[in-house]
């Protein structure tokens, strides 16, 4: 008789514990379905991450001295036209 009683307890205890689990996940649900807020997925914010860096490593490199002679170079020719 111990063995059943314990098994009914354990069975309990695991549908109170996805009951719980099911009102939390709708509570997030519903917390993330609300107007104005970006879901973004993990890959997606990795992929943007990414390209942020590189843009703003391109920004970087735009102002060192190489550059300046080629835009100059661009302008002055620009403005013979």
């Amino acid at each position: 008789m111990y063995p059943t009683n314990h098994y009914a307890a354990f069975q309990a205890r695991q549908a109170e514990l996805m009951k719980k689990a099911d009102i939390e996940r709708l509570l997030r649900e519903a917390k993330d379905d609300r107007p104005g807020t970006l879901r973004l997925s993990r890959r997606g914010a990795t992929w943007l991450g990414i390209h942020l860096v590189r843009w703003g490593q391109k920004l970087e490199h735009f102002g060192t001295s190489d550059n300046r002679q080629c835009t100059a170079s661009i302008s002055a020719r620009s403005s013979s036209f």
